[in-house]
């Protein structure tokens, strides 16, 4: 997760908008689908780690979403 904020940040600021805003989408849609893990698998998007883990949680808030009005499928 932390990789894909930074690879994101990185995009924006070499201003790879549409590449940047596709690594947050899908982020936030592995979050929002396999709930607050450690780390996904990059392949299938197994939830891998531990889980109510605080990094993901920093990270989707630092891409900007209100972590409040998301739907978890897994609960």
């Amino acid at each position: 997760m932390q990789l894909n904020y930074m690879i994101s940040y990185g995009l924006e600021h070499e201003g790879e908008y549409s590449l940047a805003k596709r690594i947050k989408d899908d982020t936030i849609k592995l979050i929002k689908v396999g709930g607050m893990h450690e780390y996904f698998n990059p392949h299938t998007g197994k939830v891998l780690g531990g889980h109510d883990f605080s990094w993901t949680a920093a990270i989707l808030s630092a891409l900007g979403r209100d972590s409040s009005n998301l739907k978890f499928t897994n609960n």
